[in-house]
């Protein structure tokens, strides 16, 4: 017998072996699951009387646990002939399942990406601060989603490289799943979290971007699906169960305990809203640009500038793609750190794109040359002639909206605010 003959069916039945096995030794949690099952397989072997007096209070003995235990145990199997039967099986096949492990590009790619974003944000706080001498609400919103992404980037580097470096549970400890499952549990609700906070950055954006009543409507529309989206997500998987954590020792064999969330279902449908939000959010300010009175290039460069990110909603579908074979694939398929991977490159790539705009506006304002424009050109650099608030264009009106490119309105906006602000 060799790894690619052994079928799903067979694998998942060794999990499972595996995993009751090592609840039933509560004395052993520091034990490899292949080792605890090869104790029951052989206990069986030199007990195969099932029925005898006693059996139940000597198998407690051996695991190290109570009799009430081992009776649930008994009680969920049906029968000691059919638990016997696979831990046999599970023992004879575990040999041939191998030893694989996480792969260890994530910490690398972990490592770049964050600085990479660091540096990123950065420049953009320095843009907003330089320009319009002051950070805007969304600009913290963005860091918030950073330092989010951070937390789960590290958790995620930290567990990869202990508890769920060996992927299979047949090399891990009751200890090293029970971590494991806690981990998950926690990566899938700081996902959503720093989802929302980077998608309301940007709808933020958007919505202080003009006072054009469909890009408004547009954001507040698109921010009520996020956000309910991400309650969804967090939710979901945290009352997957009842009781809740039902990997907890006692509950994970709870007689009266059920799932009835479809985590796969849930996993599948909330990242299909997640795409499409992403979708939507790229393409919101389109209509806005097309209204305005810009050359053919401007709009260009404007509609790349602020529709970059969709290089994120690809990042998205390939995390989702990859989850999708996690759970029906190949067990090669299924390893957690390109998944993670993914959900890092996701998330810092959405913060990559989402702080272009600013930085755009920093090379316009300090060497358009960079970007083909002349210093006379640089729109930004209109709104110096004013030297008071009430002096600047009426972001509002039709007139003004078709002739101010995205960045000459936000920026605008921005001064105009400050002024208000601090007039006598």
């Amino acid at each position: 017998m060799s790894a690619t003959e052994i079928s799903m069916e067979e694998r998942n039945l060794v999990i499972e072996v595996v995993l009751d096995t090592q609840w039933l030794f509560e004395g052993f949690q520091k034990t490899k699951g292949s080792d605890l099952v090869g104790r029951i397989a052989r206990f069986f072997q030199s007990n195969p009387n099932w029925n005898a007096t006693g059996y139940n209070q000597k198998m407690a003995q051996l695991a190290g646990t109570s009799v009430s235990n081992v009776n649930l145990l008994e009680m969920y199997w049906g029968n000691w002939g059919k638990y016997a039967k696979y831990s046999q099986f599970a023992n004879e096949t575990i040999p041939y399942l191998g030893h694989p492990t996480q792969s260890r590009v994530f910490l690398p790619v972990y490592i770049i990406l964050s600085l990479l974003t660091l540096a990123v944000i950065a420049t953009r706080m320095y843009s907003r601060a330089t320009i319009t001498g002051f950070v805007r609400s969304y600009d913290y919103v963005i860091l918030g989603g950073f330092i989010m992404t951070l937390a789960l980037g590290m958790q995620n580097a930290i567990i990869l490289s202990t508890s769920t470096y060996y992927r299979g549970v047949w090399d891990k400890t009751w200890l090293d799943f029970q971590v494991e499952q806690d981990s998950s549990l926690s990566a899938s609700i700081l996902y959503p979290l720093a989802v929302v906070l980077i998608k309301s950055s940007l709808l933020l954006f958007y919505y202080n971007l003009s006072v054009w009543h469909p890009l408004r409507w547009a954001t507040i529309v698109t921010g009520f699906f996020v956000v309910a989206n991400a309650l969804a997500t967090i939710f979901g998987w945290a009352f997957q169960c009842n009781p809740t954590l039902p990997w907890k020792h006692q509950n994970y064999m709870n007689p009266e305990g059920v799932c009835p969330v479809d985590t796969w279902k849930l996993e599948i449908a909330t990242g299909a809203v997640n795409i499409i939000t992403d979708v939507i959010i790229w393409l919101i300010p389109i209509p806005m640009i097309w209204r305005m009175q810009l050359r053919l290039r401007e709009r260009i460069i404007s509609i790349f500038t602020l529709g970059v990110g969709a290089l994120a909603c690809i990042a998205c579908a390939i995390r989702l793609q990859l989850i999708n074979m996690a759970w029906y694939g190949s067990g090669d398929e299924s390893n957690a750190s390109i998944i993670c991977i993914w959900t890092i490159t996701e998330l810092y790539l959405a913060q990559i794109c989402a702080s272009i705009p600013a930085i755009r506006a920093l090379v316009l304002s300090k060497a358009p040359q960079l970007l083909g424009a002349e210093p006379s050109d640089c729109k930004e650099n209109v709104y110096n002639q004013y030297n008071h608030y009430d002096q600047y264009p009426d972001f509002g009106s039709q007139s003004s909206l078709e002739k101010s490119s995205p960045e000459v309105s936000v920026v605008a906006h921005e001064c105009y605010d400050e002024r208000v602000d601090n007039r006598v």
